[in-house]
């Protein structure tokens, strides 16, 4: 009896340890996903600015040599 106690207890144990350990990934899962939204949104906002200065750039610089109106 006292052997069967220990094997459902190891169980139990093995158990809690599996849900703990799998709210643990989801949590590092959900953290991770967010970090990567942030990034790709600086990213994207990166690129629209500096492609927005790089055409006034160009503008500024080719309108005094008359290249375009």
């Amino acid at each position: 009896m006292r052997k069967l106690e220990g094997i459902v207890k190891e169980t139990v144990d093995e158990l809690d340890y599996l849900k703990k350990r799998e709210e643990r990934f989801a949590d590092t899962h959900l953290v991770t996903n967010k970090r990567v939204q942030h990034f790709a949104w600086f990213t994207i906002l990166s690129l629209a600015a500096l492609g927005a200065w790089q055409i006034l750039h160009l503008r500024s610089f080719l309108k005094p040599t008359y290249l375009i109106d």
